[in-house]
């Protein structure tokens, strides 16, 4: 498995995003998944090492998503494990908070929230690693310290949209109901 992880961490400490597009429906066709933000976010493409960045200009709540190609073999919980080392390499006053897991996008995937700061930047943020065909998707929330609890179930909600197209040798949802019929 390669250690070298795009997590997009530099992202999770923008304060102030460029001018951007307002959000709706993402997809990324190469990288096959899509993710809904909510009107009035703004979101860019391609920014700061993600593939999508959306950042809320009302709270400065940000998500957005990386892609690692791990291999065949690689589990949420091992790409959480090289996740999380990362950031507390990264980030001075880390501290896990909370861990668990669950289902994103129908794929087992392995959740975290934790705090630091970088500079004078405190945040906390609820990072997901989901791993399908050997490519790890990490979906990164993040906002201020101060307002991440009121912002949470917001970021849920929009990772709880995160979708990913069908593998190839997996049935799409239309093949599957017609087989069903």
């Amino acid at each position: 498995m390669r250690q070298e992880l795009g997590l997009g961490l530099a992202i999770t400490l923008v304060l102030a995003a460029p001018a951007m597009a307002d959000g709706t429906r993402y997809y990324h066709p190469e990288q096959g998944f899509t993710i809904d933000f909510p009107v009035g976010w703004l979101v860019r493409e391609n920014f700061a090492g993600t593939l999508v960045f959306a950042y809320d200009p009302r709270t400065q709540a940000r998500v957005n998503v990386c892609t690692d190609l791990l291999g065949l073999g690689a589990t949420s919980e091992s790409y959480g494990q090289l996740g999380m080392a990362a950031f507390e390499e990264m980030f001075s006053d880390f501290r896990s908070q909370e861990q668990g897991t669950t289902t994103v996008a129908g794929s087992p995937a392995t959740w975290y929230v934790f705090s630091g700061r970088m500079g004078k930047i405190s945040f906390s943020t609820l990072e997901y690693f989901v791993v399908r065909g050997g490519t790890g998707y990490a979906i990164n929330c993040s906002a201020d310290q101060k307002t991440f609890a009121s912002v949470r179930k917001d970021l849920e909600r929009i990772v709880g949209t995160f979708a990913l197209d069908p593998l190839p040798d997996e049935p799409s949802e239309e093949e599957t109901e017609r087989v069903a019929l």
